[in-house]
């Protein structure tokens, strides 16, 4: 009797043994399928994951939409002056910071980095109004400035420059090889433009987003600048934003 209890105990405790071991190996396929699915939707957001899975080809356009662009000035010549792996770990730093900044925001994401241009858009999530989007991005391009200013950087001193557009985009998925949120359209184009004309730590707006932080109650004053001529675009007028804090 007693050797068939003693039989029934090391059953179970071997089936809990393995039981224990089934359930750790599958909570650990579940974290990883959970971060792979929590990746791909911070890649491809507003259900557009859910289309590439399926292969499907889906756009959303999407009107007052605000584009900030932002690169470092010089940047030719600073990738002719040290490494690649320099060249790597300048960015790479850059862009964590700003990267952190974001992350605080309420109304406007990241899109991309090239090379060393940085993509920001407001709001693909229509949770904000104009006024308060524009009111993140201008405080959001003093804070990229400043910290482009401060960091360190061996015998040089990093200068970005940033310009802001507002209006229609399409977004959506380009291919299904390595997928990515691409967004398209004249306004981005503009946007780019806008920032290729800035001067060195700078914030140049288009009228249209003018338009909107004029009436803000803030600690910004503009200066206008008039018949800009950008290429592909025309003559067009600017601002330039001082920050008065």
């Amino acid at each position: 009797m007693l050797l068939y209890v003693l039989k029934i105990f090391i059953f179970i405790k071997l089936f809990l043994i393995k039981f224990e071991i089934f359930m750790i190996n599958n909570y650990k396929i579940f974290e990883k399928t959970f971060l792979k699915s929590n990746l791909l939707d911070k890649l491809l957001p507003y259900q557009l994951s859910d289309n590439y899975l399926l292969n499907k080809k889906h756009i959303k356009k999407m009107n007052n939409t605000f584009i900030l662009f932002t690169d470092i000035v010089s940047f030719c010549e600073l990738a002719e002056k040290y490494s690649d792996v320099i060249i790597y770990m300048i960015l790479f730093d850059l862009y964590t910071k700003f990267d952190n900044v974001i992350k605080t925001c309420k109304y406007v994401q990241k899109i991309e980095t090239i090379g060393d241009s940085y993509m920001v858009v407001g709001d693909l999530n229509n949770n904000g109004t104009k006024e308060e989007i524009i009111n993140e991005l201008l405080e959001l391009s003093f804070k990229f400035i400043d910290i482009a200013t401060v960091l360190r950087v061996p015998s040089h001193k990093l200068k970005i420059r940033v310009g802001i557009h507002v209006g229609s985009v399409v977004i959506g998925i380009l291919g299904f090889e390595n997928p990515r949120l691409c967004i398209v359209g004249k306004a981005v184009n503009m946007a780019s433009r806008i920032q290729n004309y800035a001067q060195s730590n700078t914030l140049l707006i288009s009228e249209q987003v003018y338009e909107i932080s004029k009436n803000i109650k803030s600690h910004y004053s503009y200066d206008k600048f008039e018949n800009i001529l950008l290429k592909n675009i025309g003559t067009v007028d600017l601002y330039l934003v001082n920050n008065r804090e």
